[in-house]
């Protein structure tokens, strides 16, 4: 038995296209701008400001990345490729998935509108499902929205 099954989390490029899309859900990991993996974050909304934890210190979010991350003001929050999938589908009414096609033995993505006279986008074929996940997301990211 496989139990050691962890979820699958979207990578830097995917990260950054959510948030130049207008993503903004606040996780526990983000990147900086240039692609530095910050974790263990958690975060208050306080009247002056928007504050984030790092160990036991609080600090407001702008004077934490001047500090550790010379001045970068944008974090890319790292998210679950189900939550990514699913803001796409509620906010711009695109399905992103990845499925197994049983003859050929591979994964292939795909992306196509909720309404059902829509053109489906397939984008490419790949070795596992996260891999074909993540060609879709980029896809639909980079040429849908």
């Amino acid at each position: 038995m496989k139990n050691n099954i962890q979820e699958d989390y979207c990578s830097f490029e995917v990260s950054k296209l959510l948030a130049e899309k207008g993503f903004e859900i606040h996780t526990s990991s983000a990147y900086s701008r240039k692609g530095k993996l910050i974790s263990n974050l958690s975060h208050s909304y306080l009247s002056d400001g928007h504050y984030i934890y790092v160990g036991q210190s609080m600090m407001k979010i702008k004077d934490y990345m001047d500090e550790f991350h010379g001045g970068e003001q944008k974090l890319y929050y790292i998210t679950t490729h189900a939550v990514a999938i699913k803001w796409i589908r509620e906010n711009f009414n695109w399905n992103v998935e990845a499925g197994y096609r049983i003859i050929q033995k591979d994964y292939r993505g795909a992306v196509y509108p909720l309404n059902p006279s829509g053109e489906i986008h397939l984008t490419g074929v790949f070795k596992t499902n996260e891999e074909a996940t993540e060609a879709a997301l980029l896809y639909a990211l980079n040429n849908l929205i």
